[in-house]
Protein backbone atom coordinates (compact mmCIF):
# COMPACT_ATOMS: atom_id res chain seq x y z
CA UNK A 1 0.00 0.00 0.00
CA UNK A 2 2.82 2.42 0.83
CA UNK A 3 4.38 1.71 -2.57
CA UNK A 4 1.08 2.32 -4.34
CA UNK A 5 0.57 5.53 -2.34
CA UNK A 6 4.07 6.68 -3.28
CA UNK A 7 3.60 5.74 -6.94
CA UNK A 8 0.34 7.67 -7.17
CA UNK A 9 1.34 10.79 -5.25
CA UNK A 10 4.76 11.08 -6.93
CA UNK A 11 3.12 11.61 -10.33
CA UNK A 12 2.62 15.12 -11.62
CA UNK A 13 -0.50 16.61 -10.11
CA UNK A 14 -2.43 16.77 -13.36
CA UNK A 15 -1.69 13.08 -14.00
CA UNK A 16 -2.78 11.63 -10.66
CA UNK A 17 -6.53 11.56 -11.11
CA UNK A 18 -6.34 9.82 -14.50
CA UNK A 19 -3.85 7.30 -13.07
CA UNK A 20 -6.47 6.01 -10.61
CA UNK A 21 -8.04 4.12 -13.54
CA UNK A 22 -5.08 1.71 -13.39
CA UNK A 23 -6.38 -1.52 -11.82
CA UNK A 24 -3.35 -1.91 -9.55
CA UNK A 25 -4.62 1.07 -7.53
CA UNK A 26 -8.08 -0.43 -7.00
CA UNK A 27 -7.75 -1.39 -3.33
CA UNK A 28 -9.74 -0.27 -0.29
CA UNK A 29 -6.59 -0.10 1.81
CA UNK A 30 -5.18 2.48 -0.64
CA UNK A 31 -8.34 4.54 -0.13
CA UNK A 32 -7.73 4.35 3.62
CA UNK A 33 -4.06 5.32 3.19
CA UNK A 34 -5.01 8.35 1.08
CA UNK A 35 -7.50 9.44 3.73
CA UNK A 36 -4.87 9.02 6.46
CA UNK A 37 -2.69 11.32 4.38
CA UNK A 38 -5.50 13.85 4.07
CA UNK A 39 -6.10 13.78 7.82
CA UNK A 40 -2.39 14.34 8.51
CA UNK A 41 -2.39 17.50 6.37
CA UNK A 42 -5.20 19.18 8.32
CA UNK A 43 -5.46 21.92 9.37
CA UNK A 44 -2.14 23.18 8.00
CA UNK A 45 -2.49 22.26 4.31
CA UNK A 46 -6.18 21.92 3.39
CA UNK A 47 -5.36 22.15 -0.33
CA UNK A 48 -3.25 18.99 -0.29
CA UNK A 49 -5.78 17.29 2.02
CA UNK A 50 -8.50 18.08 -0.53
CA UNK A 51 -6.44 16.58 -3.36
CA UNK A 52 -5.78 13.37 -1.41
CA UNK A 53 -9.47 13.06 -0.52
CA UNK A 54 -10.43 13.49 -4.18
CA UNK A 55 -7.93 10.79 -5.16
CA UNK A 56 -9.48 8.53 -2.51
CA UNK A 57 -12.92 9.24 -4.00
CA UNK A 58 -11.68 8.32 -7.47
CA UNK A 59 -10.05 5.09 -6.29
CA UNK A 60 -13.16 4.13 -4.32
CA UNK A 61 -15.27 4.69 -7.43
CA UNK A 62 -13.24 2.05 -9.28
CA UNK A 63 -13.54 -0.69 -6.62
CA UNK A 64 -15.32 -3.78 -7.91
CA UNK A 65 -16.83 -4.68 -4.53
CA UNK A 66 -19.90 -2.43 -4.19
CA UNK A 67 -19.81 -2.39 -0.37
CA UNK A 68 -16.15 -1.40 -0.36
CA UNK A 69 -16.80 1.24 -3.01
CA UNK A 70 -19.70 2.70 -1.03
CA UNK A 71 -17.68 2.70 2.21
CA UNK A 72 -14.70 4.36 0.58
CA UNK A 73 -16.78 7.05 -1.10
CA UNK A 74 -18.65 7.83 2.13
CA UNK A 75 -15.46 8.34 4.12
CA UNK A 76 -13.71 10.20 1.32
CA UNK A 77 -16.62 12.64 1.04
CA UNK A 78 -16.40 13.39 4.78
CA UNK A 79 -12.67 14.12 4.61
CA UNK A 80 -13.14 16.20 1.50
CA UNK A 81 -15.72 18.22 3.44
CA UNK A 82 -13.27 18.76 6.31
CA UNK A 83 -10.61 20.02 3.89
CA UNK A 84 -13.00 22.34 2.05
CA UNK A 85 -14.43 23.75 5.29
CA UNK A 86 -10.99 24.49 6.71
CA UNK A 87 -10.02 26.13 3.40
CA UNK A 88 -13.06 28.38 3.70
CA UNK A 89 -15.31 26.77 1.07
CA UNK A 90 -18.40 26.08 3.17
CA UNK A 91 -20.64 25.59 0.13
CA UNK A 92 -18.24 22.99 -1.25
CA UNK A 93 -18.18 21.24 2.12
CA UNK A 94 -21.98 21.17 2.11
CA UNK A 95 -22.02 19.55 -1.34
CA UNK A 96 -19.46 16.95 -0.27
CA UNK A 97 -21.54 15.97 2.74
CA UNK A 98 -24.68 15.75 0.62
CA UNK A 99 -22.71 13.25 -1.48
CA UNK A 100 -21.71 11.37 1.67
CA UNK A 101 -25.36 10.83 2.62
CA UNK A 102 -25.79 8.72 -0.53
CA UNK A 103 -23.14 6.24 0.61
CA UNK A 104 -23.04 6.26 4.43
CA UNK A 105 -24.96 3.08 5.18
CA UNK A 106 -23.39 1.69 8.36
CA UNK A 107 -23.36 3.36 11.74
CA UNK A 108 -19.62 4.13 11.78
CA UNK A 109 -19.91 5.89 8.42
CA UNK A 110 -22.99 7.76 9.63
CA UNK A 111 -21.06 8.79 12.76
CA UNK A 112 -18.24 10.23 10.62
CA UNK A 113 -20.83 12.07 8.55
CA UNK A 114 -22.55 13.49 11.65
CA UNK A 115 -19.26 14.75 13.07
CA UNK A 116 -18.23 16.41 9.79
CA UNK A 117 -21.66 17.99 9.42
CA UNK A 118 -21.60 19.18 13.05
CA UNK A 119 -18.34 21.04 12.47
CA UNK A 120 -19.78 22.66 9.35
CA UNK A 121 -22.92 23.75 11.22
CA UNK A 122 -20.71 25.15 13.99
CA UNK A 123 -18.78 27.20 11.42
CA UNK A 124 -22.13 28.47 10.13
CA UNK A 125 -23.27 29.55 13.62
CA UNK A 126 -26.00 26.90 13.79
CA UNK A 127 -24.99 25.82 17.27
CA UNK A 128 -28.05 23.80 18.31
CA UNK A 129 -27.79 21.66 15.18
CA UNK A 130 -24.07 21.20 15.73
CA UNK A 131 -24.62 20.04 19.31
CA UNK A 132 -27.36 17.58 18.32
CA UNK A 133 -25.20 16.12 15.56
CA UNK A 134 -22.24 15.67 17.90
CA UNK A 135 -24.48 13.97 20.46
CA UNK A 136 -25.84 11.63 17.79
CA UNK A 137 -22.34 10.87 16.48
CA UNK A 138 -21.25 10.01 20.03
CA UNK A 139 -24.20 7.65 20.43
CA UNK A 140 -23.36 5.92 17.15
CA UNK A 141 -19.72 5.51 18.17
CA UNK A 142 -20.83 4.12 21.53
CA UNK A 143 -22.82 1.51 19.64
CA UNK A 144 -19.69 0.67 17.66
CA UNK A 145 -17.76 0.30 20.94
CA UNK A 146 -15.28 2.97 19.86
CA UNK A 147 -14.58 4.92 23.08
CA UNK A 148 -11.90 7.20 21.59
CA UNK A 149 -14.30 8.41 18.88
CA UNK A 150 -17.10 8.80 21.41
CA UNK A 151 -14.70 10.78 23.63
CA UNK A 152 -13.75 13.03 20.70
CA UNK A 153 -17.42 13.90 20.20
CA UNK A 154 -17.75 14.72 23.90
CA UNK A 155 -14.69 16.99 23.80
CA UNK A 156 -16.02 18.75 20.69
CA UNK A 157 -19.35 19.30 22.47
CA UNK A 158 -17.41 20.80 25.38
CA UNK A 159 -15.44 23.14 23.09
CA UNK A 160 -18.74 24.20 21.54
CA UNK A 161 -20.00 25.03 25.04
CA UNK A 162 -16.88 27.13 25.65
CA UNK A 163 -17.60 29.18 22.52
CA UNK A 164 -21.16 29.62 23.79
CA UNK A 165 -19.77 31.17 26.98
CA UNK A 166 -20.48 28.08 29.10
CA UNK A 167 -17.02 26.83 30.07
CA UNK A 168 -18.30 25.70 33.48
CA UNK A 169 -20.81 23.41 31.80
CA UNK A 170 -18.03 21.84 29.72
CA UNK A 171 -16.14 20.38 32.69
CA UNK A 172 -18.16 17.17 33.01
CA UNK A 173 -17.91 16.31 29.31
CA UNK A 174 -14.18 17.01 29.31
CA UNK A 175 -13.56 14.82 32.34
CA UNK A 176 -15.36 11.97 30.59
CA UNK A 177 -13.94 12.47 27.11
CA UNK A 178 -10.31 13.51 27.57
CA UNK A 179 -8.97 10.27 29.18
CA UNK A 180 -9.95 8.14 26.17
CA UNK A 181 -8.80 10.45 23.35
CA UNK A 182 -6.13 9.41 20.88
CA UNK A 183 -6.22 12.67 18.87
CA UNK A 184 -3.21 14.64 20.23
CA UNK A 185 -4.33 18.12 19.17
CA UNK A 186 -7.90 17.71 20.35
CA UNK A 187 -6.40 16.59 23.66
CA UNK A 188 -4.47 19.89 23.86
CA UNK A 189 -7.52 22.06 23.16
CA UNK A 190 -9.73 19.97 25.43
CA UNK A 191 -7.17 20.20 28.23
CA UNK A 192 -7.04 23.99 27.94
CA UNK A 193 -10.84 24.15 27.88
CA UNK A 194 -10.93 22.07 31.06
CA UNK A 195 -8.48 24.48 32.70
CA UNK A 196 -10.74 27.39 31.70
CA UNK A 197 -13.83 25.66 33.08
CA UNK A 198 -12.08 24.93 36.37
CA UNK A 199 -10.87 28.54 36.59
CA UNK A 200 -14.40 29.83 36.04
CA UNK A 201 -15.64 27.47 38.77
CA UNK A 202 -13.13 29.05 41.17
CA UNK A 203 -10.81 26.03 41.32
CA UNK A 204 -7.64 28.02 40.63
CA UNK A 205 -5.09 25.45 41.80
CA UNK A 206 -6.55 22.64 39.69
CA UNK A 207 -6.94 25.02 36.74
CA UNK A 208 -3.25 25.95 36.87
CA UNK A 209 -2.23 22.31 37.12
CA UNK A 210 -4.37 21.35 34.12
CA UNK A 211 -3.12 24.34 32.13
CA UNK A 212 0.49 23.38 32.82
CA UNK A 213 -0.08 19.85 31.53
CA UNK A 214 -1.70 21.10 28.31
CA UNK A 215 0.51 24.10 27.57
CA UNK A 216 3.59 21.92 27.19
CA UNK A 217 2.04 20.39 24.08
CA UNK A 218 0.83 23.61 22.42
CA UNK A 219 4.13 24.27 20.56
CA UNK A 220 3.77 20.85 18.92
CA UNK A 221 0.34 21.68 17.53
CA UNK A 222 0.04 22.68 13.85
CA UNK A 223 0.88 26.39 13.39
CA UNK A 224 -2.49 26.93 11.69
CA UNK A 225 -4.22 25.93 14.91
CA UNK A 226 -2.11 27.71 17.51
CA UNK A 227 -4.23 30.89 17.59
CA UNK A 228 -7.14 28.78 18.81
CA UNK A 229 -5.00 27.57 21.70
CA UNK A 230 -3.66 31.08 22.38
CA UNK A 231 -7.17 32.44 22.91
CA UNK A 232 -7.95 29.66 25.38
CA UNK A 233 -4.68 30.33 27.24
CA UNK A 234 -5.41 34.06 27.36
CA UNK A 235 -8.90 33.48 28.75
CA UNK A 236 -7.52 31.15 31.43
CA UNK A 237 -4.98 33.78 32.52
CA UNK A 238 -7.67 36.48 32.48
CA UNK A 239 -10.03 34.39 34.61
CA UNK A 240 -7.23 33.59 37.08
CA UNK A 241 -6.40 37.27 37.44
CA UNK A 242 -2.97 36.96 35.80
CA UNK A 243 -3.31 40.36 34.18
CA UNK A 244 0.18 40.83 32.71
CA UNK A 245 0.23 37.40 31.05
CA UNK A 246 -3.34 37.77 29.79
CA UNK A 247 -2.62 41.20 28.35
CA UNK A 248 0.47 40.01 26.48
CA UNK A 249 -1.35 37.03 24.96
CA UNK A 250 -4.42 39.04 24.00
CA UNK A 251 -2.29 41.73 22.33
CA UNK A 252 -0.49 38.99 20.35
CA UNK A 253 -3.80 37.43 19.37
CA UNK A 254 -5.32 40.76 18.37
CA UNK A 255 -2.28 41.81 16.33
CA UNK A 256 -2.24 38.50 14.46
CA UNK A 257 -5.99 38.68 13.79
CA UNK A 258 -5.70 42.24 12.45
CA UNK A 259 -2.86 41.21 10.13
CA UNK A 260 -4.88 38.30 8.80
CA UNK A 261 -8.07 40.42 8.70
CA UNK A 262 -9.92 37.96 10.89
CA UNK A 263 -12.72 40.05 12.34
CA UNK A 264 -14.12 37.48 14.82
CA UNK A 265 -10.76 36.90 16.54
CA UNK A 266 -9.91 40.63 16.47
CA UNK A 267 -13.28 41.56 17.98
CA UNK A 268 -13.12 38.94 20.75
CA UNK A 269 -9.55 39.89 21.67
CA UNK A 270 -10.65 43.54 21.77
CA UNK A 271 -13.51 42.61 24.09
CA UNK A 272 -11.26 40.61 26.41
CA UNK A 273 -8.75 43.48 26.51
CA UNK A 274 -11.57 45.84 27.49
CA UNK A 275 -12.47 43.47 30.31
CA UNK A 276 -8.83 43.42 31.36
CA UNK A 277 -8.69 47.23 31.38
CA UNK A 278 -11.74 47.33 33.64
CA UNK A 279 -10.31 44.78 36.05
CA UNK A 280 -7.05 46.73 36.19
CA UNK A 281 -8.93 49.95 36.89
CA UNK A 282 -7.59 51.59 33.74
CA UNK A 283 -9.29 54.48 31.98
CA UNK A 284 -11.14 53.68 28.74
CA UNK A 285 -8.74 55.52 26.40
CA UNK A 286 -6.93 52.34 25.27
CA UNK A 287 -10.21 50.57 24.57
CA UNK A 288 -11.43 53.51 22.49
CA UNK A 289 -8.22 53.46 20.46
CA UNK A 290 -8.60 49.72 19.78
CA UNK A 291 -12.21 50.22 18.66
CA UNK A 292 -11.23 53.02 16.31
CA UNK A 293 -8.58 50.79 14.75
CA UNK A 294 -11.10 47.98 14.37
CA UNK A 295 -13.54 50.30 12.60
CA UNK A 296 -10.90 51.50 10.14
CA UNK A 297 -9.51 48.05 9.26
CA UNK A 298 -12.87 46.29 8.93
CA UNK A 299 -14.98 49.09 7.48
CA UNK A 300 -17.69 47.71 5.25
CA UNK A 301 -19.29 44.52 6.65
CA UNK A 302 -22.94 45.04 7.54
CA UNK A 303 -22.79 43.68 11.14
CA UNK A 304 -19.84 45.89 12.10
CA UNK A 305 -21.95 48.81 13.32
CA UNK A 306 -23.82 46.65 15.84
CA UNK A 307 -20.63 44.89 16.86
CA UNK A 308 -18.82 48.18 17.52
CA UNK A 309 -21.81 49.47 19.46
CA UNK A 310 -21.77 46.36 21.67
CA UNK A 311 -18.05 46.74 22.33
CA UNK A 312 -18.43 50.46 23.04
CA UNK A 313 -21.28 49.87 25.50
CA UNK A 314 -19.44 47.08 27.31
CA UNK A 315 -17.75 49.31 29.95
CA UNK A 316 -21.09 50.99 30.68
CA UNK A 317 -22.75 47.62 31.26
CA UNK A 318 -19.99 46.66 33.68
CA UNK A 319 -20.27 50.03 35.45
CA UNK A 320 -23.98 49.29 35.81
CA UNK A 321 -23.25 46.26 37.97
CA UNK A 322 -22.64 43.40 35.53
CA UNK A 323 -19.82 40.98 36.49
CA UNK A 324 -16.97 40.95 33.97
CA UNK A 325 -16.47 37.21 34.49
CA UNK A 326 -20.13 36.41 33.81
CA UNK A 327 -21.02 39.06 31.23
CA UNK A 328 -17.92 38.94 29.01
CA UNK A 329 -18.25 35.26 27.90
CA UNK A 330 -21.95 35.76 27.21
CA UNK A 331 -21.31 38.83 25.05
CA UNK A 332 -18.40 37.09 23.30
CA UNK A 333 -20.64 34.12 22.48
CA UNK A 334 -23.33 36.42 21.10
CA UNK A 335 -20.88 38.32 18.90
CA UNK A 336 -19.19 35.14 17.67
CA UNK A 337 -22.48 33.56 16.69
CA UNK A 338 -23.68 36.73 14.95
CA UNK A 339 -20.55 36.88 12.83
CA UNK A 340 -20.76 33.19 11.94
CA UNK A 341 -24.42 33.50 10.95
CA UNK A 342 -23.56 36.48 8.74
CA UNK A 343 -20.83 34.48 7.02
CA UNK A 344 -17.98 36.64 8.36
CA UNK A 345 -15.21 34.15 9.00
CA UNK A 346 -11.91 34.20 10.76
CA UNK A 347 -9.71 31.20 11.42
CA UNK A 348 -11.37 27.86 10.67
CA UNK A 349 -12.17 25.46 13.47
CA UNK A 350 -8.96 23.39 13.53
CA UNK A 351 -10.73 20.06 14.03
CA UNK A 352 -11.50 17.22 11.67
Amino acid sequence: VEQLFSDLTSLLRDERLAATADSRFHRLDLVERLLEGAQAKLPSDPGLAEELARLATAVAGHLADLDESREGRARAACWLAHALRIAGDLDGAERALSEATLYAGYSDEQAELCRALALLRWEQGRMEEARSLLEHAGELWAGEESPHEQGACQVLQALLSVEEGKARDAVRLLREGLPVLIDPWLTVYGGLALALGLAEKGQAKRARQQRGESERLVPLAPPAAQLFALHLEARIALTLGEHAAAGAMLEDLRREALERRWLPEAALATLDLARLDIERGWKPKAAQTRLAELEVIFAGPEPLEGLIRSLREFPERIAGGESTQDFTPALAASLSRLLRLRGIRGGALPFA
